[in-house]
């Protein structure tokens, strides 16, 4: 799943870039419907990600780790 997440991103960066070179508005309307799409995928598995982890005592705890170091930070 990470992999997957980190796939998408990296797809959605480019089609924004893209976004900002793109001239014709049906070009661009294009484009936004593909990130309207990798939006919609990356959150889905953001939620997938978020029930594993709780669902998983050992990831629970290291994700409550990380967060409290993050907030001393």
């Amino acid at each position: 799943m990470i992999s997957r997440r980190r796939q998408l991103l990296n797809i959605r960066t480019e089609e924004l870039n893209r976004r900002h070179q793109a001239n014709l508005p049906e070009i661009q309307r294009s484009i936004d419907l593909v990130i309207d799409i990798l939006n919609r995928q990356i959150a889905e598995i953001e939620s997938q990600l978020a029930s594993a982890i709780q669902t998983n005592e050992i990831w629970r705890l290291k994700d409550v780790t990380v967060h409290a170091l993050g907030a001393k930070s």
